[in-house]
């Protein structure tokens, strides 16, 4: 993983992270036959690709208007830190993890813990945001808490 060094940095990482989110989606969708299964995970594609359109965007008002802002270095440990533990950072991830998914519930855990671990990577994000772009993050926090509680409620459904 390339070190975090700079708000830019970071903001790519984040569109990697959605990079990663929408091809993990596609995949399990395409794994399962169960229809209530597929059509989430569609669906969860979907947005995670207008998710990318959106960092995108911040990012390139990130490189218009602070390329050279100074955060603390504190800041960028931390988001090594996070981004290092990150579920879609890990090493081999998809090779590993479709050869290891045994059922959609699996496939739905692991979503969870995607959309969780994004969550709080960017409410780190939005504190050294440029004012201007909070109201975007904030809008992709909310959406991801969204995603998060449609997987969990598609897992209550399938136990129920």
């Amino acid at each position: 993983m390339k070190e975090l060094q700079t708000i830019i940095d970071v903001v790519e990482f984040a569109v990697a992270i959605e990079k990663n989110g929408k091809e993990f989606y596609e995949k399990v969708s395409s794994n399962f036959t169960d229809k209530r299964v597929t059509e989430i995970f569609k669906k969860l594609s979907e947005d995670e690709n207008q998710h990318i359109v959106d960092f995108t965007e911040i990012l390139d008002k990130v490189k218009k208007y602070s390329p050279e802002q100074a955060y603390p270095e504190e800041y960028f440990l931390y988001f090594n830190k996070i981004a290092s533990n990150h579920i879609f950072n890990k090493e081999n991830f998809f090779k590993i993890v479709f050869k290891n998914i045994k059922d959609a519930i699996e496939a739905i855990d692991i979503g969870i813990d995607f959309e969780r671990q994004s969550v709080d990577f960017y409410e780190n994000i939005k504190k050294i945001m440029h004012e201007d772009s909070r109201h975007l993050i904030d809008k992709l926090i909310e959406q991801e808490k969204v995603h998060e509680k449609k997987l969990r409620d598609q897992k209550e459904k399938m136990f129920s």
